[in-house]
């Protein structure tokens, strides 16, 4: 009986260690993938449905909003044209989201650049004149693409730049937290903390550095 309870003894306790080390391994890696998942630059998701020129739903249940951009509003010129675009290039499809140093908005949504088929959504929508570069902080891993491709539509009157009057602003006033600009009389403007005001600048420099005009004024 001794003899055999020593036999036990020896096959169930290296068992019962194998188990434990098996079970922190797993523990480990699967720690490990957690973080290697929040520290990741990408990702793929499945488009379930757009919801406006910059926002989407995914499969399973999350919010996605391009970075670097600002499309139209659906009760602004073109919102619905921008909605429409953006359908064509992503509704359905598998895409592959790239971060840039802020994973998330203000409301807590995926922020990335989208890329579907090799072609990216944000530069595209900006390239036709549907949305206007908008480099916000953590934003800046595209930002020369985006203002080139903004520059180029501007030069050939696509889209929103073939619709806008010219404004008679002597300058503008920029918020670089929110990547936008407004006129000087504009009710946000007054609302910018002194640590974040610059200097003010003319459209041109505004458009230039990368800075979309407010939906509220319209500059």
């Amino acid at each position: 009986m001794q003899m055999n309870e020593l036999v036990n003894r020896s096959i169930i306790v290296p068992v019962l260690a194998l188990l434990v080390l098996t079970g922190v391994a797993y523990r480990f890696v699967r720690s490990s993938d957690s973080q290697v998942q929040e520290g990741a630059m990408t990702t793929t998701v499945e488009v379930k449905r757009v919801i406006s020129g910059n926002k989407f739903k995914t499969e399973p249940e999350g919010y996605v909003t391009l970075a670097g951009i600002r499309a139209p509003f659906k009760n602004e010129p073109l919102g619905n044209e921008a909605i429409i675009a953006l359908s064509e290039i992503i509704d359905g499809q598998q895409v592959r989201l790239r971060f840039g140093d802020d994973k998330r908005d203000n409301e807590d949504r995926w922020s990335a650049f989208v890329f579907v088929k090799g072609r990216m959504a944000n530069e595209k929508l900006v390239r036709d004149g549907l949305a206007y570069a908008r480099i916000r902080p953590g934003d800046e891993r595209f930002m020369d693409l985006l203002i080139d491709a903004q520059a180029e539509a501007r030069e050939e009157g696509r889209g929103l730049w073939g619709i806008r009057s010219d404004t008679q602003e002597d300058f503008y006033i920029p918020d670089t937290k929110h990547g936008i600009f407004h006129r000087p009389s504009c009710p946000d403007a007054a609302n910018i903390p002194l640590e974040r005001q610059v200097d003010s600048r003319s459209f041109d420099q505004t458009i230039g550095s990368g800075l979309a005009p407010c939906g509220k004024c319209n500059p």
